[in-house]
């Protein structure tokens, strides 16, 4: 039994639209995908859905600023039917401009994930950190994202993969990394090169195992002593 991850892809919006679309991926040899998506404006809902008839989304705890003007969230999901050409789209309340959406892929043997941990917070800061991840003794996949209010170059925390970086890699805001580790307490944290206003999203995630499945036996009667 294990579980595994693979990055995506990162895409964005700059336009006040209502939704954000990712460009397309294979999903094949995966079961399930963790999403990420960042707006600024106003908070409002934000709905996933993808192409793939996928259904029972959780999306996890959203984030809001301060300042009114940036807002992020984690969603996973079971895919419903892995393949090629898969897109995920997400839908918001109102329309939004510099929209983010950032998707990962897992693979579970076990065909079924469940959530350890998630941290969320916001700040100002040259050093946007979520919290921490304490995953326990299971072995685990692990995403955090950034959305941040200016172009920088960041460098993930020890242990994590630098998975999209908006002025290395993208040009153009959000940053995210990933990480697959046995057990612990994980720093979802990263440092930029200039100080801003950011929120930050961390999962982590285990297989989930069926619980085995026990005979049941019926023993005959016991003879009461002495009887023949």
């Amino acid at each position: 039994m294990s579980i595994t991850e693979s990055f995506a892809n990162i895409t964005a919006s700059d336009a006040s639209t209502t939704t954000v679309t990712s460009a397309t991926f294979d999903s094949t040899s995966f079961t399930h995908l963790v999403v990420w998506d960042k707006h600024e404006g106003a908070t409002t809902t934000a709905t996933p859905s993808d192409n793939k008839s996928s259904t029972g989304w959780s999306s996890l705890t959203k984030e809001d600023h301060t300042n009114g003007d940036i807002t992020s969230q984690m969603h996973w999901v079971k895919i419903e039917t892995p393949g090629t050409g898969h897109t995920v789209t997400m839908t918001f309340g109102a329309a939004r401009p510099f929209k983010r959406l950032a998707v990962w892929l897992v693979n579970s043997t076990s065909g079924e994930i469940s959530l350890v941990a998630q941290a969320n917070a916001e700040g100002s800061s040259a050093a946007p950190d979520a919290g921490s991840l304490a995953t326990g003794a299971d072995a685990t996949v692990s995403f955090m994202a950034v959305g941040e209010y200016a172009l920088a170059d960041f460098t993930p925390s020890t242990g994590w993969t630098e998975d999209f970086d908006p002025q290395a890699i993208f040009g153009f805001t959000s940053f995210g990394a990933s990480r697959s580790d046995a057990s612990g307490t994980l720093d979802p944290a990263c440092t930029c090169t200039v100080t801003m206003d950011w929120t930050a999203n961390a999962a982590s995630f285990k297989e989930l195992i069926a619980a085995a499945a026990y005979a049941h036996v019926t023993m005959p009667p016991m003879r009461p002593a002495g009887r023949r």
